[in-house]
């Protein structure tokens, strides 16, 4: 036998154990989804749902090289692969656009997940002047003392009041116009805060929330606990604004059961994604926007602000009115 041969012989070895490989990876990746679509709401189940659309591109990739490699034995479970991601996507929470009229009698609220970083919270305060926004909602706020100074003068000169002062690291709801009976839905562990407010002709809730990642079976119980809880505060006859970073996707099991009492609509009709990613299967959709009572609301996605997640910018006006901000209003339900 020549040495091409032999090195011919060996690398078809290999490339039969890299098959084998594969093939085995992707079947115990379709038992996964499968179990994961048998148990949607348990740890880590709800994960692999959520990571449907990468798996939808993970299927589909190899079923190509298997194709190409003429292998049965890739080609069949990645098919599989893309096809249980692509039904895990298929069941989600009702969204649809809800038109808000002319850009002249809305108002606006800007919100940005800075993960605790300086320089995104400081481009997410000009994104918000921009806008000419009439709320901005910050998650995961940077220390306050490493904030430049011009920087801070510019967001307490256009939104001079604060729903529920919070250290660094939580949730800053700020507005042109002041709130009233405002306050962290748990101010030990600083995740959502709610301010109450009124325009022209009504009143509306505003609730900006951030919810633990549910990278653990701890981290997803509290999760739910937090997202219930806020929740929680609303009254089905009350205008609301919920916005905020809920760490689920909209196909998201969890986040089919938090909305299935109907109080809350999810604004949108496009999945875009805000984490990680602005390109469809690599990025996933976690950062939304709910309205209930009548708000009418349209979101579109920010642009790049050097954090891991995009901005969202939220035009809304409450039943029957203009949106523009004239005076505070107390009630807002402990």
């Amino acid at each position: 036998m020549s040495i091409e041969q032999s090195m011919a012989g060996k690398a078809d070895n290999l490339a039969g154990i890299a098959e084998g490989i594969v093939a085995a990876a992707l079947a115990a990746l379709v038992v996964a989804m499968l179990i994961a679509d048998a148990f949607p709401e348990a740890w880590p189940a709800e994960l692999l749902v959520s990571l449907s659309p990468q798996g939808t591109i993970c299927g589909v990739t190899f079923a190509i090289i298997g194709v190409a490699r003429r292998s049965a034995v890739i080609v069949l479970p990645a098919v599989a692969v893309a096809y249980l991601g692509w039904i895990g996507m298929s069941d989600r929470v009702a969204s649809a656009p809800i038109g808000v009229g002319s850009s002249g009698d809305v108002s606006t609220l800007v919100w940005a997940n800075v993960h605790r970083e300086v320089a995104p919270f400081v481009r997410a305060i000009e994104l918000a002047l921009q806008q000419d926004a009439d709320v901005v909602a910050f998650g995961e706020a940077p220390e306050i003392a490493d904030v430049p100074v011009a920087a801070l003068k510019k967001l307490r000169s256009a939104f001079p009041f604060e729903a529920a002062p919070e250290p660094s690291g939580g949730v800053l709801l700020l507005a042109k116009t002041p709130f009233e009976n405002s306050g962290a839905t748990r101010k030990n562990l600083k995740r959502s805060v709610r301010g109450a407010t009124r325009t022209q002709h009504g009143r509306i809730d505003i609730v900006a929330v951030h919810l633990p990642t549910p990278m653990s079976p701890g981290g997803q119980v509290w999760r739910d606990h937090f997202m219930q809880e806020t929740l929680a505060i609303a009254r089905p006859d009350v205008p609301a604004l919920m916005v905020g970073d809920f760490n689920a996707t909209p196909w998201s099991p969890q986040m089919r059961r938090w909305i299935a009492g109907g109080r809350f609509l999810r604004v949108g009709g496009k999945d875009s994604p805000t984490w990680f990613s602005r390109i469809p299967g690599l990025g996933l959709p976690i950062d939304h926007a709910f309205v209930a009572g009548g708000v009418r609301a349209s979101v579109e996605i920010g642009p790049d602000i050097g954090s891991d997640h995009y901005p969202l910018i939220v035009r809304f006006k409450a039943p029957g009115t203009n949106g523009a901000f004239t005076q505070p209003i107390a009630g807002l339900r402990p």
